[in-house]
Parts: C-alpha cells; sequence; structure tokens
C-alpha cells in the first residue's frame, strides 16, 4: 500500500536539507575564520612580548607536581600584582625561588619565564602551526557534513530514500577516530611526550613520523571493529533502544542477544573495547616505567 503522505514527507526532508546545506556553508566559511582570529591574536600578542617585552623578577608560588605539572609564580609591575603559570618544564623552579620573567608593557599580565625573547617567538610559530590544523580539522568536518548533506539532497530530489550502510557508517567513524589521533599525534605539545618516551630519533628514524605511522596500524583493527558496532546501533534504532552511552553498552551486552544473527558483531564490538583498553593500560604502564 502506497502512503499518500510520502511525497509530502520527502518534500519536507529536502526542504529542511537545503536549510542544512546553506547552514553547513556558512559554518565552514565562519568557523574556520574564528579558529584563526581566536589564534592569531594571541600570537600576535606573543610576537609583542619578543619583539618589546621587558624584564622583571618573579618568585615561584605553587608546584603542582602530581597533577597538571605546572608552576604558578608572581611578578609586581608599576605596584600591581600579577599571576601566571607555565609547565614546570619551562620554568624548572621550586616554590620560593625568584627567576627573571618578560611581561608585555601595554599587558603585564602576559608574561613568559626568562628574558630572552626567541623563545616566546617560537611559541607564537608553533601556535600558528597549530592553528592552520585546527583550522583545516574544522574546515574538514563542515565540508564532511556538507557533502553527505547533498548526497541526500540528491537521493530526495529522486525521491529516493538515502540507506546508509553499517560498513559505510563504520568507515567514516573510525576514519574520524583516526583523524582525531593524527590531530593529536602532530601537536606541538604532544611532541614533547613521544620525545620523552622514545627519543629524538628511535630505530634511527625521527620520533615524530614514526609514532604517527605506528598509532595509525594500532588503530587499522577499528575499521572492522565500527562496521559490527554500527550493525548494534542500527539494530537497537530499530528496536527503539537507547543509544546513549549507558544504554547503547546495556543493550551490547544484553539485548543484542535477542539477535542471533548479531552474536558475531558483539563479540567483536567487545573485542574492539578491549583492545582498547589493552593499548590505553599499556601506555600507562610504559609512561609510569618511564617516569614521567
Amino acid at each position: 500500500m502506497v502512503d499518500e503522505n510520502e511525497p509530502e514527507r520527502l518534500l519536507r526532508l529536502e526542504r529542511s536539507g537545503r536549510r542544512a546545506r546553506w547552514m553547513f556553508v556558512a559554518l565552514g566559511v565562519a568557523a574556520p575564520v574564528g579558529v584563526h582570529a581566536l589564534f592569531e591574536r594571541q600570537a600576535r600578542r606573543l610576537d609583542a612580548l619578543a619583539l618589546h617585552g621587558r624584564a622583571a623578577s618573579a618568585t615561584a608560588t605553587t608546584l603542582d607536581e602530581g597533577g597538571s605539572g605546572n608552576l604558578a609564580y608572581e611578578y609586581t609591575v608599576d605596584g600591581t600584582r600579577y599571576a601566571w603559570s607555565v609547565k614546570a618544564s619551562a620554568a624548572p623552579y621550586q616554590p620560593g625561588q625568584t627567576f627573571t620573567i618578560r611581561y608585555l608593557p601595554e599587558d603585564p599580565s602576559l608574561s613568559r619565564p626568562g628574558e630572552d625573547g626567541a623563545n616566546v617567538a617560537r611559541e607564537a610559530a608553533s601556535n600558528r602551526s597549530f592553528a592552520r590544523k585546527a583550522e583545516l580539522g574544522v574546515l574538514g568536518f563542515f565540508l564532511f557534513n556538507l557533502a553527505l548533506t547533498e548526497a541526500k539532497i540528491r537521493k530526495l530530489r529522486k525521491r529516493e530514500r538515502l540507506v546508509f550502510s553499517p560498513r559505510a557508517v563504520g568507515r567514516v567513524v573510525a576514519l574520524l577516530f583516526m583523524g582525531c589521533a593524527l590531530v593529536a599525534d602532530l601537536s606541538p605539545e604532544v611532541r614533547v611526550v613521544w620525545l620523552k618516551a622514545f627519543g629524538a630519533t628511535p630505530l634511527g628514524l625521527p620520533v615524530v613520523p614514526l609514532v604517527v605511522a605506528g598509532n595509525l596500524l594500532l588503530l587499522l583493527p577499528y575499521f572492522w571493529v565500527c562496521e559490527h558496532l554500527m550493525r548494534l546501533v542500527f539494530q537497537a534504532v530499530a528496536d527503539r533502544a537507547s543509544i546513549s552511552k549507558g544504554g547503547l553498552i546495556s543493550y551490547i551486552l544484553f539485548d543484542s542477544q535477542a539477535h542471533p544473527e548479531l552474536a558475531r558483531s558483539r563479540r567483536i564490538a567487545l573485542g574492539g573495547f578491549a583492545y582498547f583498553v589493552a593499548l590505553t593500560g599499556t601506555w600507562i604502564a610504559y609512561a609510569n616505567h618511564r617516569g614521567f
């Protein structure tokens, strides 16, 4: 039996898709510009600090060794007291010790340890490098959603339903997972961790490309795991089950047993979770062993 309301419903979906398309276009332009403006503002302040910052004496106040690893310090400019904190590696001092910092005259609240402006200039360059990656990531996110929306609109115009397979959605999820890991691996902050963990040239190769390649290889099984996880998610939606974090875990552990054809997907999804726990536990144990 043909639903007489189906053409009208598809038309509403098409109109909604067109609105979403323009929204992704607008956000695809505005969001990277906003990210650039945010990072560039701070980078320019650091440029100014590097070029004409002034020296002052600061006193270390607290060292959070067991938590963030930050050293807090205080200094006074024209009778006003300011406070700041940095990684302890950038200011290897103990509470009560004094050291030289560089502050920005037009905004004395901005400061960095050390009198030399070269380190500040390097930080500004590092911020700009990270900003470019963040801008590309944001742009890629909205372009990906724009492409999906455009595909949906084209299907609806042909009065066809757009159907995503668990395999296709699983691959997209795995790609997003690997993309997030890749962005994290390439950030300057994480590079310091790799240097501490493996040295500058493990196996005679630069540490960052080697770690990135190793992490991507370790995450390759998730192209397989995510496909089977999506099979369970699709069935949970069909069964009108909750797909919140707790609800989905409960469905995979218990409710999915009502579908014997999903037994293999259930085992693979749980195995993928166990694999992730094993990777995380191994890294934590190694980090503790190396003392960082």
